[in-house]
């Protein structure tokens, strides 16, 4: 796990002190050790007094399986947890029972090694500072003016597939943030279907795409990726936003989930939520001076 090493160095440069969750190297078929093994680390990082903050070492599947055995009523309120990818079922959970402050960055595995430098800086600050973060973008359909709300999102194929469980994610009033890695167009168009026709965007404020990654269309094609997409969600009529800086390539922002967010032309200023943070949940002391 090279890139996970890098990760953990990256984050002792920065003056933290990883504690590597007793689990972390297991493996069971295609995940990252069996159900029980996965939930006891995450349960342990979610209620532990004596950690500051979670940083989830990889993305890929698994997250879902999870999400029964959290006691969410033990989460420390104001619990930093960073990732995203498959991530994003565990942020959406989070965000929508407990009071932890989860952050869509990039997972541990890609920090160091697969992260540019300003996404890097990015993370630094928001660890040691907190604070408003912006996602800058371009208007390509909708209203200039200004909208507020919760921001939510993450992955598409993830979101897509909580559509009708206890762990949908709740758009109402929100700014839809959205990426995706690896899809061909038209399984991005039947995800983006199954959201419209769910209802689970009827009452969203403002559509943003970030990056979509290897999502290539046919090369004979007349058409782009940024077209069918927004053409998608443009009847929602609400602002679309493109080239947001989130997603599977080297530059991926960080931003809160459910944080309160403003977007105004173009741009997304994300300020963390509000949360009483419990005995504990202290936020990861900034490196002293050298």
């Amino acid at each position: 796990m090279p890139d996970l090493e890098a990760g953990l160095e990256l984050l002792k440069a920065w003056g933290y002190v990883p504690v590597v969750g007793p689990n972390l190297r297991s493996q069971h078929r295609y995940l990252a050790g069996t159900v029980k093994q996965r939930a006891a680390d995450l349960v342990w990082a979610l209620t532990s007094r004596d950690v500051d903050a979670v940083y989830v070492a990889r993305g890929g599947y698994g997250c879902v399986h999870c999400l029964p055995a959290i006691p969410w009523a033990e989460v420390v309120p104001g619990r930093l947890l960073l990732g995203f990818s498959d991530v994003t079922a565990l942020l959406v959970a989070l965000g929508q029972r407990t009071g932890v402050t989860g952050v869509h960055a990039p997972t541990l595995d890609k920090l160091a090694t697969k992260t540019d430098a300003e996404t890097q800086a990015a993370v630094q600050r928001l660890l040691a500072e907190g604070g408003e973060v912006t996602l800058p973008g371009r208007l390509v359909s909708g209203q200039a003016d200004a909208v507020e709300g919760p921001v939510v999102g993450g992955n598409l194929c993830v979101l897509a597939s909580l559509i009708g469980t206890p762990w949908q994610v709740q758009a109402d009033g929100a700014l839809l943030v959205l990426e995706d890695v690896d899809e061909a167009p038209y399984r991005l168009d039947r995800m983006v279907t199954q959201f419209l026709e769910s209802g689970a965007l009827a009452r969203v404020r403002a559509v943003l795409l970030g990056e979509f990654t290897r999502c290539t269309v046919p090369r004979e094609a007349g058409w782009t990726l940024e077209e069918l997409l927004v053409e998608l969600v443009e009847p929602l009529g609400v602002p679309v936003v493109c080239g947001v800086g989130v997603g599977h390539g080297p530059h991926n922002l960080p931003w809160y989930f459910g944080g309160r967010g403003r977007l105004a032309g173009g741009v997304l200023q994300v300020r963390p939520r509000d949360v009483v943070e419990a005995p504990g949940a202290r936020r990861p002391a900034a490196p002293s001076p050298a």
